[in-house]
């Protein structure tokens, strides 16, 4: 009987190297950059399931970003009677709340799918200055609309101009500084409200949503007084106006204010100390809990990757990985020699790149279609051959290389957020080579080399049970096309071979771009000669004394991955 040994003190070092190295990239990678916060609203999304959209995207963009409440908002609108969404009145309202941006979306669904459009408007101006679509399955934008928020409405949100608590567009005169205004003669309030209807005019065109207010229906006496659309009707009377306008004239009078006092104090008050009080509210109501956005790993809207579908991941660690082989013989036959080898180190090297997905904006299937290469080879092996020497045992020890490496394609098929399925074709080379150099005459080592050839057809199956936590399972049937020295003549001759791989593991997700994982393979190989070996028919009489054999590697590895 043959063993293999590892040389411990070669293998330590080399683990040694490979952990700093790990731990040296590791340490090296530097988290995305955070676009300098601004200040936004985000404003009541329609459709199916809007509600939830709006609070997926709010989770999302809090991360970095502080989120204004949505009442502070739209009481803020009321007071400055500013409730139609037009560009003037955003403006007008962000002026006052020092809002950077203002985000406004609405949900169409089709068939399976929701498709989420987001628009953004400027505070400082008031005009759209971005809109994105996110196309989903599931009423949650998940990881497709986390890509899509950090690759196209992050950056976008960046470029805000951010008023920064400034009030320095007054110098056009605006409207709500002059209502508050103290001392108003009835000719300023007059000259004021032909203004604004006048604004009302030019604000009509900027694209408004659907609703007539800032997230919310308007209310009842904006049906009798909305004068933008009122201006905008054909043949209107002199009559009618007047009752507008004598409408509008019973609205009672503001007390006058005295002319020291200014609503400074005010702005103060609602730009400044309520957003943080709101930031905090936000924070214990739970929805840092990453409903939807985050639902794969906490950070996607920072731009993180999904650990369930990286464009590209590398992993390198520590592998091990013990042999066995043995023989089958016939009735009367003699023993034949057999394999049985201790766990020994090696590295392992594995990557998956998906070219297409690096476009984010690709839906399409192509997104998933992918190459895989794997290297796995013991660091240092010897066999060892006891053998007898005139009456004496004697152990000789043999150089020995065992590694394996395969490339080829893959596809990956989400079935879930959480679930995945993944089908593999590779091809596989796989050896285990004895030096035999250094055997004596007269020794035989009945053990051959192997050196496999294989395709490994195989589906895979991977789950997140949490945010930071998946496992996964495999199976492939591997179409043996060549066993190296075992099928020669000299050997066991012509063989059947039935094989297959099993695998499972589990990764953990440590930072937003870094997994730690653990991994278990079994390999088997089942070999059935004919006879035509000489070591299968050592006798020569046509007959198969060794019938046939199994070749089993069982192995594993602890690997650290980086993800694009």
């Amino acid at each position: 009987m043959m063993s293999s040994r590892s040389i411990a003190s070669t293998a330590r070092q080399f683990a040694v190297a490979l952990v700093a190295l790990i731990a040296s990239v590791t340490t090296l990678v530097v988290a995305p950059g955070v676009a300098d916060a601004k200040k936004l609203v985000i404003l009541e999304f329609e459709g199916p399931k809007a509600e939830k959209f709006r609070a997926d995207v709010e989770a999302a963009l809090k991360k970095s970003h502080t989120i204004v409440a949505l009442d502070k908002w739209l009481a803020k609108a009321e007071d400055l009677e500013a409730e139609k969404v037009t560009a003037r009145n955003v403006k007008k309202v962000a002026t006052k709340l020092k809002v950077d941006g203002v985000i406004q979306g609405d949900v169409e669904k089709r068939g399976s799918r929701y498709y989420v459009h987001i628009k953004l408007r400027d505070g400082s101006s008031g005009d759209y200055v971005a809109e994105v679509e996110i196309v989903v399955r599931q009423p949650k934008l998940g990881a497709d609309g986390a890509a899509v928020i950090k690759d196209e409405l992050l950056p976008a949100i960046k470029e805000l101009r951010g008023r920064g608590g400034r009030d320095d567009d007054d110098d056009e005169g605006d409207e709500d500084d002059d209502e508050d205004a103290p001392k108003k003669t009835k000719k300023t309030k007059k000259s004021k409200k032909s203004k604004q209807d006048d604004d009302d005019d030019e604000g009509d065109d900027d694209g408004g949503t659907r609703k007539s207010g800032f997230g919310r229906k308007s209310r009842g006496d904006d049906d009798e007084g909305d004068d933008d659309d009122e201006d905008d009707a054909p043949k209107k009377t002199k009559k009618t106006k007047q009752t507008k306008k004598t409408k509008k004239a019973k609205k009672p009078e503001p007390e006058p204010e005295p002319e020291e006092e200014d609503d400074e104090p005010e702005d103060d008050e609602d730009g400044g100390d309520d957003d943080d009080r709101v930031a905090a509210a936000d924070d214990e109501d739970g929805d840092d809990d990453g409903d939807g956005v985050e639902a794969r790993f906490d950070g996607a809207a920072s731009g993180a990757i999904d650990p369930n579908a990286p464009a590209i991941e590398l992993s390198a660690g520590l592998s091990v990985v013990q042999r066995k082989l043995s023989f089958t013989t016939a009735e009367g036959a003699g023993p034949v020699q057999g394999y049985s080898g201790n766990p020994v180190a090696g590295a392992v090297i594995d990557a998956r790149v998906f070219p297409l997905a690096l476009n984010k904006k690709n839906r399409s299937f192509t997104r998933n279609l992918g190459v895989a290469v794997l290297f796995d080879r013991v660091v240092k092996i010897e066999s060892r051959l006891t053998y007898d020497n005139m009456g004496t045992p004697e152990t000789l020890s043999l150089a020995t290389r065992q590694q394996r490496y395969a490339a080829g394609v893959v596809y990956r098929h989400p079935i879930s957020d959480q679930l995945t399925v993944t089908g593999q074709l590779r091809y596989n080379r796989m050896k285990f080579v004895i030096d035999r150099d250094g055997v004596p005459a007269g020794v035989e080592v009945q053990i051959p080399s192997v050196n496999y050839t294989f395709v490994d057809p195989g589906v895979a199956v991977r789950y997140a049970s949490s945010p930071k936590l998946a496992f996964g399972a495999g199976v492939a049937f591997l179409v043996v096309l060549d066993t190296g020295e075992l099928q020669q003549a000299e050997a066991y001759g012509n063989a059947k071979v039935t094989a297959f791989d099993l695998d499972g593991g589990v990764d953990y997700l440590v930072a937003p771009r870094i997994v730690v994982g653990a991994q278990l393979r079994f390999t088997t190989f089942g070999l059935s000669f004919d006879g035509t070996g000489e070591l299968s028919d050592p006798d020569g009489d046509g007959t198969a004394d060794v019938p046939g054999g199994r070749d089993s590697y069982l192995g594993g590895a602890v690997t650290a991955s980086y993800l694009f």
